[in-house]
C-alpha cells in the first residue's frame, strides 16, 4: 500500500496545489474567533 506521501506526490501538480489551498483555507477558518466565524458563516 502506498504511503500518504507517495499518493500525494503521484498526483498532478494542479491537484496538489488545490489540496494545499483547501487545507490552508480550512486552517485559517479553524483559527477564527467566535465572532469572525459568525461573520464568515453569515456571508455565505
Amino acid at each position: 500500500m502506498a504511503t500518504i506521501e507517495e499518493r500525494y506526490i503521484s498526483r498532478p501538480k494542479a491537484l496538489r496545489d488545490k489540496i494545499f489551498d483547501r487545507l490552508f483555507k480550512e486552517a485559517e477558518i479553524a483559527a477564527f474567533t467566535p465572532e469572525e466565524l459568525r461573520e464568515y458563516e453569515g456571508s455565505h
